[in-house]
């Protein structure tokens, strides 16, 4: 058996014996003994003393030779990672028993955005209805766009495809976000796509030893500070809201397209008031879509208005980052890289 990685104790399967039972004990002990010991570090610590692999086995043996030790099946037990980034159990068409939401980046917003995405977290009927309706829009990439995301051969400056396909979508959800914040609506994220992957340590593309195309439907906390967000007063909804079996059928049937940007032009929020008064008058329209999202938006006319919006928007701002090289360093990603803004 290979697993020579700390071992997660978020989803545990202890076999009831007499050695399982001592080896519990032990390790309870261990860490009352010592407030500071972390009860994973424990357990590796502990579990991989005289540890030696099986042969012809998915087993090993630990805990000094008195306890074999495996490794569950990680599409039938999924982590952050190979559940919700390589999508395992679709690979193998396999239901899984359980999932871990490990491997994400902001706190426990990140954590149960991602359950939702996957349509896994527990909401109140509430939350399926949200006062005003929502808005939501199609996202536009191009094939360059996408078949440029990937290269990367672990220097920083070969992270322009990535972050160009990434800023593209940042500035439509820019716009996005504005037009939901004018016609007090709940906004939709869209589905995000990135073309690297997103880790704490250094690596060539994607997570090492793991298998998965790209460029790839990544989870939202790889390119948006979710905590952030979750703060602000627009409120949002996972990109798979609306194909959510507990969601009103009016979701699906009631609904209205806006073709927000015809000729091109950007609108101010005073243009968007005025063009979309009508909005106010039809409370049944559930699902308001925009169409041609991209450059949709210019401003808001109030200068302070439009101070906070910016100042708002750059809270949302996270990095991508990677050390393999010797120069190591981040990229910040920038949802005003349009406006000459940083």
């Amino acid at each position: 058996m290979k697993a020579g990685s700390a071992m997660n104790i978020g989803i545990m399967y202890f076999r009831c014996a007499e050695a399982t039972k001592e080896f519990a004990r032990t390790w309870l002990e261990t860490i009352e003994g010592n407030p500071n010991y972390w009860d994973q570090h424990a357990f590796n610590d502990l579990a991989r003393k005289g540890w030696h692999n099986l042969p012809d086995s998915r087993l090993a043996r630990g805990w000094d030779g008195r306890l074999n030790v495996g490794i569950l099946p990680v599409s039938l037990f999924g982590s952050g990672h190979t559940f919700f980034v390589q999508r395992m159990h679709e690979a193998k068409q396999v239901q899984p028993y359980t999932v871990h939401a490990t491997f994400q980046f902001h706190g426990t917003p990140g954590k149960r955005h991602r359950l939702r995405e996957f349509q896994l977290f527990e909401d109140g009927p509430e939350y399926y209805d949200p006062p005003g309706g929502v808005i939501t829009y199609e996202v536009n990439l191009t094939p360059q766009l996408l078949e440029n995301s990937t290269n990367y051969s672990g220097d920083l400056a070969d992270t322009k495809g990535h972050v160009d396909l990434v800023h593209h979508q940042l500035r439509d959800l820019r716009s996005a976000y504005a037009f939901a914040k004018i016609l007090n609506r709940t906004l939709v994220l869209p589905p995000m796509f990135c073309g690297l992957d997103r880790l704490w340590f250094g690596h060539k593309g994607a997570f090492p030893g793991s298998e998965f195309a790209r460029p790839f439907l990544c989870p939202a906390d790889h390119v948006i500070n979710m905590e952030t967000l979750a703060k602000q007063r627009v409120p949002y909804r996972e990109y798979s809201f609306l194909s959510n079996a507990k969601l009103s059928p009016a979701y699906w049937r009631e609904g209205a397209t806006l073709e927000v940007n015809e000729q091109g032009s950007l609108l101010t929020d005073e243009q968007i008031l005025a063009k979309y008064s009508d909005l106010s008058g039809m409370p049944h329209v559930k699902t308001l879509r925009l169409s041609a999202i991209t450059n949709a938006f210019s401003h808001f006319v109030d200068q302070n208005e439009q101070k906070e919006f910016e100042k708002i928007i750059r809270k949302f701002t996270t990095t991508w980052g990677n050390s393999i090289t010797p120069q190591g360093g981040e990229v910040k990603y920038n949802w005003l890289w349009d406006m000459g803004a940083t």
